[in-house]
């Protein structure tokens, strides 16, 4: 039988967002994260995924609450985002290299 969550992951979610938006992706570790999440390793990877993909969710989430000028669609070039947002998208699409966390 799975285990409740003994975290919110709409808050973990939000504190990730901003560490990102703090740090930056590069200089933003797994173990920033759990520090700043307060959750463990497993549960952050459990719910979310990888750092990348974490990442991509944040940036979904500061899409989307940044009105309808900016939701998930943003990567449409017809649509108008702050520069922020397309350069981090064109960034996190970019394939990693082998072996990156």
């Amino acid at each position: 039988m799975a285990r409740t969550k003994e975290f919110d992951p709409d808050a973990a979610l939000q504190s990730a967002l901003e560490l990102f938006w703090r740090r930056g992706y590069e200089a933003t570790s797994m173990a920033d994260l759990v520090e700043a999440l307060g959750i463990g390793r497993a549960s952050i990877y459990a719910t979310f995924g990888n750092k990348h993909d974490l990442y991509l969710k944040a940036l979904e989430r500061y899409a989307s609450s940044n009105g309808p000028s900016c939701s998930p669609s943003w990567r449409s070039p017809a649509r108008r985002c702050p520069p922020y947002a397309r350069r981090c998208g064109a960034s996190a699409r970019r394939p990693r290299p082998s072996g990156a966390a």
